[in-house]
């Protein structure tokens, strides 16, 4: 904990104590079920990219999206709709996750992304154990017909790469402003 004394504008003082604490984020602030016609869409709105593991196993994040797609499937949606207007990206893992949860049976064996490095780590690149191709372990149990992204100006890295991700392999549409153009990640490794 740590205590900080604020002068008041009264000339008082006041002392308040912060002490640490675990906090739950809620990745997942909205989602529902539309019936449009006979078509059923699932639509949520996805707020940060916290990490689905950590050191202790799978977080609350994993059980936020989790929690999300049994829902899409026991309701069959055929169209799916991933509100990132205000989502600046975060943990490539969860995007990698959110990837294979969204993509086809298909691309399990496929190219998800690939890194493309600078010469001084291409050349150490086998060297620490860097690999530049990530592919799909396997795809999820949705069969969509369409997958639309709400994106804005703010909407940038893992969401721009969860997007980008799923292009190649199914029917993808970007609603609303252009993206923040940040397609770049990056990675942690021990010297």
């Amino acid at each position: 904990s740590a205590s900080f004394t604020f002068k008041k504008p009264d000339g008082t003082a006041q002392t308040n104590t912060l002490t640490s604490a675990v906090y739950q984020i809620n990745p997942v602030l909205f989602d529902s079920v539309y019936t449009v016609g006979v078509k059923k869409v699932g639509y949520f709105v996805f707020n940060t990219f916290s990490s689905v593991f950590n050191e202790s196993g799978a977080t609350f994040t994993k059980q936020e999206i989790d929690s999300v797609f049994a829902k899409f499937e026991t309701a069959n949606i055929n169209s799916l709709i991933v509100d990132l207007r205000y989502n600046g990206g975060g943990s490539v893992g969860t995007a990698e996750y959110l990837d294979s949860l969204i993509a086809p049976p298909s691309v399990k064996g496929k190219e998800m992304y690939h890194y493309i490095y600078n010469d001084k780590l291409t050349a150490k690149a086998s060297e620490i154990g860097l690999d530049n191709k990530v592919l799909f372990n396997g795809g999820g149990s949705l069969q969509l017909d369409h997958v639309f992204f709400i994106g804005t100006g703010s909407t940038a890295s893992a969401s721009e790469l969860t997007r980008n991700n799923l292009k190649p392999y199914m029917d993808v549409k970007l609603v609303g402003d252009t993206t923040n153009g940040k397609h770049v990640g990056f990675f942690t490794f021990n010297i």
